[in-house]
């Protein structure tokens, strides 16, 4: 048994595919790939966080129309490599304004806004809570919640009552992260009128109003269902490991919506825990839930999820085996075909 964890710690110790490779050839491969390998290897150079990409990237980015997979896997990646890759994010923004083909490419670029950190792009993750587009509204909501941008309180608050049941749920979430007090009466409104009442229960909770919780274990508590599910994250989110129990059991034991639903809510918790059970899921022999599994540890990220995903290359199923290779791509770790 010690022999056995102390190889499992060596490999999850061990660099990465890419680390050992080194940037330049990471570069070298992207700049020679097929069309196919463009948006993995891409990812990559964006986990693997050296600016030297940045103008490959740009490159991929401006050729949003003739290949808009690859540009939305350079977005992400530009957003990985700090303020310098600022300029090229802003461009596309600006570009695709009025462009309603462009949805999904405007929200992974407001993300990336949101994580290169520079001083305009967060006036544009602003401007991007009030997109009338509701995936860049959403995704802009979620930015504002991760970078705690108080200056944007005004617009998110206007989003909680939103009739969009996304767009509304985001927002609770961003005040939640906010934790400002002049949210709480919008929140008890929403709470009263059962609009989206645990995602309200939620952000009370962070604002340090118990019954906020009390709510949400009551929910999960519940049958297994989309809101008992749902509470279960936001608990875990707050910390608690009832909801951590929740979700394992939903993931291991529920109907095969629910296992799925519990695996993609593991992989956006954030709690390196849910590696252990995700992986457990990998194995299992219904496709869908794999494919759930490799796609939750991908967006988990971490060491663990690192190794679990290097076992799973040789799946059966081609689905699972791409699902593999875009999360460990995600996580810095190409693995060429």
């Amino acid at each position: 048994m010690k022999a056995a964890a102390a190889v499992l710690a060596s490999v999850l110790c061990a660099p990465p595919a890419h680390a050992r490779l080194g940037a330049e050839s990471l570069l070298e491969d992207f700049r020679r790939a097929s069309p196919a390998e463009k948006p993995l290897l891409a990812l990559a150079l964006g986990a693997r966080g050296k600016p030297k990409a940045v103008p490959e990237l740009s490159q991929a980015l401006a050729g949003w129309e003739g290949d808009p997979v690859l540009a939305a896997a350079a977005a992400r990646a530009l957003g990985q490599l700090g303020p310098t890759a600022e300029e090229p994010l802003l461009r596309v923004w600006r570009e695709t304004s009025a462009d309603e083909r462009a949805g999904a490419l405007r929200a992974e670029v407001v993300r990336a806004l949101g994580r290169a950190g520079g001083p305009r792009g967060a006036v544009t993750v602003r401007e991007g809570v009030v997109d009338r587009d509701p995936v860049v509204a959403a995704a802009s909501l979620e930015t504002v919640g991760r970078l705690k941008d108080a200056g944007a309180l005004d617009a998110v608050l206007l989003q909680c009552a939103s009739p969009n049941p996304r767009l509304a749920r985001a927002a609770m979430e961003a005040v939640g992260a906010l934790r400002d007090p002049r949210a709480e009466p919008a929140l008890r409104a929403a709470l009263t009128a059962e609009r989206e009442p645990l995602a309200a229960a939620y952000a009370l909770r962070r604002l340090g109003r118990f019954d906020g919780a009390e709510t949400l274990e009551k929910a999960a508590a519940g049958p297994t269902g989309e809101d008992s599910l749902e509470a279960a994250r936001y608990l875990l989110m707050l910390g608690k490991s009832s909801g951590f129990r929740v979700l394992t059991r939903a993931l291991e034991e529920g109907s095969g919506a629910q296992e799925q639903a519990a695996a993609t809510l593991l992989g956006s918790c954030g709690d390196a825990r849910a590696a252990v059970p995700l992986a457990r899921a990998l194995g299992s022999a219904y496709l869908p839930l794999r494919l759930a599994a490799a796609r939750a540890l991908g967006e988990l990220g971490g060491d663990r999820a690192r190794y679990e995903l290097a076992q799973r290359g040789k799946d059966p199923d081609p689905g699972v085996r791409a699902a593999v290779r875009e999360s460990r791509a995600r996580l810095g770790d190409y693995e060429a075909p």
